[in-house]
């Protein structure tokens, strides 16, 4: 016997068989029964309950086997029609191809006996009856006449021919969509509705920068296109198509439209536009299995309004072949050749664009490929102003005024190897972040010695120094010694700067120091925290780099008017960075001023301590400081658990997401013990005053 769960000790005495909204099992007693008030009508004892089953099966059974014999018959007596269908058409195109190709004959026969007409030695004595009459109705009749009314009826014909042919194909695709449709349908599971946040690229003046938007799938395939509960853009689901790629590119999204046609499996084919703003800007031809075939102009990848690159040139069966221009605001600006096999490999002279070129970053490499894809021997660097059509060679001002050009040298075994003296562009490079990277490869392509780092400031034309240090010799392409590191964003007007020590295997050690330049002043100083004007001490600290060279330029590491500040409570002086351990763990350790991701434009700190573990510990600040102004103050913060998990408990002010110098907003509210928000999280403007929604 089987008991009940809700009470052990009755016996089971049947099934509930209506709906399960009552607070019981399926599995019931008398005393659910009497308690829940259950119909006997909704009970079947166990005998019952298996009998009803078999029987309906059965009844399902033979409905389902009807159905298939009906379904078969049915499958069978289409596939046999589409079978005769394809015979028949084939048939009828052999047959017209036949008569074309007679027709082409006879049309060239013709036309070959009123070229051979005039002839020097021509002797109408020797010419047949039938001959001389065609000559004498060419000089006296219309015979050549209506031989051209009837070539132009021939081809309108024909014209007429092929838009009947084109008519049936665009049916026949309809055919097939619709038939795919239904395939679609009846063999894959319904779409599951989803909402996948992704990161893209979105305008902020004159640049592309990092951004989250949402792609939601619709249960018919669409996708939509979303930012801040904006619908961007509306992706039709059609037929699956194939070679889907997911849009990063806000201003793609909003702006970039395709047009064309589909044709089998959701293959692109035919004649496709692309259209930016409404306005025709490139495209080409897909042939009948979705490759790109003949003439194209693609557009350049990440294409917007200050990166309107055209890529024009051929392609076969999908693959780049031969020569290929790149086109900026309808200027040749680069290109070279693609192998004419269709491995896709770049031969010969090339000029290439920089990754991030745009309005404010117009470079260029120039250099050569081998026969194998790979560059060998010199490319150069070229740049062009914002304002300039003209690419000149980036030249970079080096100490004794000596003069190195940008670029520098492959191997010539084909590896793609840097090798020597080379002066490369940082990854970010544009009119506000001019950097560049000056050092030597060794003949495995593998930094070595000394590396430094060069900055040109905006309106000058000459590279100064403003960092760098030196990599091992052993070709493991470690940092060694002294370094000065520039902060992840570093442009104008966020000029940050590190400056610690590596030990021999790489590692950073001992204390580095965040260093700030404010805009428009030539000096770096230390990131420090002004608490009360009545303790600032100005001292003038200079720092002689290994090299014995001084750095006197405008963004020499002189921590010039260095402002060291006394905290009131504990009188020491705390200033940006903090402590790497010993060990070469790269461990943070003690007290840190460390720099909010995103610095560039909100100027946040984080001030707080790491145990000897490298977590957080204790009391965290949150310190800001206003844009135009020079003093951080503390807007938020809280603290992190003694026992190193890093969970935060206790009272918090967080920084809203997207906080910058124009969104100011923290969120307010407690953690639990166990690092979990709860309780109430207030929504405030910066100084604690809390928003008002309408």
């Amino acid at each position: 016997m089987i008991y009940c769960l809700n009470h052990p000790d009755q016996y089971i005495g049947g099934i509930y068989k209506g709906k399960n909204n009552l607070q019981t099992f399926r599995k019931i007693c008398m005393i659910c029964v009497s308690k829940h008030g259950i119909h006997p009508q909704q009970i079947l004892t166990k005998d019952d309950f298996v009998k009803q089953l078999l029987r309906k099966s059965q009844q399902i059974y033979m409905e389902t086997l009807l159905r298939q014999n009906f379904l078969k018959q049915n499958f069978k007596c289409q596939l046999s029609h589409l079978d005769k269908i394809q015979e028949e058409i084939s048939l009828i195109i052999q047959t017209i191809k036949e008569s074309i190709l007679a027709i082409q004959v006879g049309e060239k026969q013709m036309d070959n006996k009123f070229l051979n007409l005039i002839k020097e030695d021509l002797n109408p004595f020797e010419c047949s009856n039938s001959e001389l009459d065609f000559l004498v109705n060419f000089l006296e009749g219309t015979n050549f006449e209506e031989w051209m009314k009837k070539k132009s009826f021939l081809s309108f014909q024909l014209q007429n021919i092929g838009g009947l042919f084109d008519r049936i194909v665009q049916n026949l695709y309809k055919a097939c969509h619709l038939t795919e449709n239904l395939e679609l349908n009846f063999t894959q599971q319904l779409i599951e509705e989803t909402i996948i946040p992704l990161q893209g690229l979105q305008k902020f003046d004159y640049q592309l920068k990092q951004t989250m938007f949402e792609l939601k799938t619709l249960q018919n395939g669409d996708q939509i296109y979303q930012k801040d509960g904006e619908i961007l853009r509306i992706e039709k689901n059609y037929m699956r198509y194939k070679n889907y790629e997911i849009i990063y590119n806000i201003e793609q999204q909003k702006h970039l439209k395709f047009k064309g046609q589909y044709g089998v499996k959701g293959n692109k084919i035919k004649l496709w536009k692309y259209f930016w703003k409404g306005k025709h800007v490139g495209g080409g031809f897909y042939n009948i299995m979705g490759e790109k075939e003949g003439n194209w102009v693609d557009l350049c990848e990440n294409y917007w309004d200050k990166k309107n690159i055209l890529e024009i040139g051929c392609y076969s069966k999908g693959k780049r072949i031969g020569g290929w221009t790149l086109n900026y605001n309808n200027l040749q600006i680069g290109g070279g050749s693609y192998d004419q096999e269709g491995n896709q490999k770049k031969i010969g002279k090339w000029v290439e664009l920089f990754e991030g070129f745009a309005y404010y970053a117009k470079v260029t490499y120039k250099g050569e490929y081998n026969v194998n894809g790979m560059k060998v021997g010199r490319w150069d660097i070229m740049h062009s102003k914002h304002d300039e059509d003209e690419y000149k060679q980036i030249q970079i001002l080096l100490i004794q005024n000596n003069i190195q050009s940008g670029g520098g040298l492959y191997d010539q075994e084909g590896n793609q190897k840097k090798i020597g003296k080379w002066v490369e562009l940082d990854e970010g490079f544009n009119f506000w972040k001019q950097l560049a990277y000056d050092g030597k490869y060794n003949m495995n392509g593998v930094k070595v010695g000394r590396w430094d780092t060069k900055y040109c400031k905006i309106g000058e034309k000459d590279y100064k120094q403003i960092g760098g240090g030196s990599y091992d010799y052993q070709g493991r392409e470690k940092k060694i010694g002294k370094w000065v590191e520039l902060i992840e964003r570093f442009y104008h007007p966020s000029k940050v700067i590190y400056n610690g020590e590596y030990n021999m295997n790489g590692m950073k050690v001992g204390k580095w120091d965040i260093m700030h330049c404010e805009p428009n002043e030539g000096e770096q100083k230390q990131i420090i925290y002004k608490v009360v004007e009545d303790y600032m001490i100005k001292k003038e600290i200079r720092k002689r780099l290994e090299s014995g060279q001084n750095w006197i330029e405008s963004f020499s590491i002189i921590n010039k008017s260095l402002i060291m500040v006394k905290r009131i409570q504990r009188n020491n002086i705390q200033s940006g960075g903090g402590l790497y351990d010993q060990e070469g763990n790269e461990k943070k350790i003690g007290k840190w001023i460390e720099l909010l991701k995103g610095f560039y434009d909100k100027e946040v700190t984080h001030d707080g301590e790491y145990n000897q573990n490298g977590v957080k510990i204790g009391r965290w600040d949150i310190k800001y400081c206003k844009d135009g102004e020079k003093d951080y103050k503390s807007i938020g913060g809280g603290s992190y658990d003694q026992e190193g998990s890093q969970e935060k408990i206790g009272m918090w002010v967080e920084l809203f997401k997207g906080f910058n110098h124009t969104t100011q907003i923290t969120y307010n509210g407690l953690y639990n013990t166990n690092g979990m928000k709860v309780g109430r999280w207030d929504i405030c403007q910066v100084g604690g005053q809390q928003m008002q929604i309408l």
